[in-house]
C-alpha cells in the first residue's frame, strides 16, 4: 500500500485537467499557465535518447557475454566490456 498512492500521484501529474484542479498559485488561487503544463510535458522526455542507448547497450552486452560457451578461470569482465 505505500507505492501505489505515489505511482497514482506521478500518473495523475502528467494529466493536465488534474494539474490545472490542484496546481494553483498559493497567493492568487490561479491554476497553473498553459505553457508551463506544455514545458512540464517536454522536460518529461529529456535525455530519454540517452537512457534508451543506455539499457540498449547493456543488453547487448548481456546477450553478448550469455552467448560464449564457457568462461575460463582467467575470465575478466572488465576486459571483455
Amino acid at each position: 500500500f505505500v507505492e501505489l498512492p505515489s505511482q497514482l500521484m506521478e500518473h495523475w501529474l502528467s494529466e493536465p485537467v488534474v494539474l490545472k484542479k490542484h496546481a494553483k498559485h498559493y497567493k492568487t488561487g490561479e491554476s497553473v499557465p498553459d505553457v508551463l503544463v506544455d514545458r512540464l510535458k517536454a522536460a518529461s522526455l529529456f535525455n530519454e535518447g540517452f537512457a534508451t542507448v543506455e539499457y540498449t547497450a547493456c543488453a547487448l552486452l548481456d546477450m553478448a557475454l550469455h552467448s560464449l560457451p564457457e568462461y575460463g578461470e582467467d575470465f575478466d569482465l572488465g576486459k571483455f566490456e
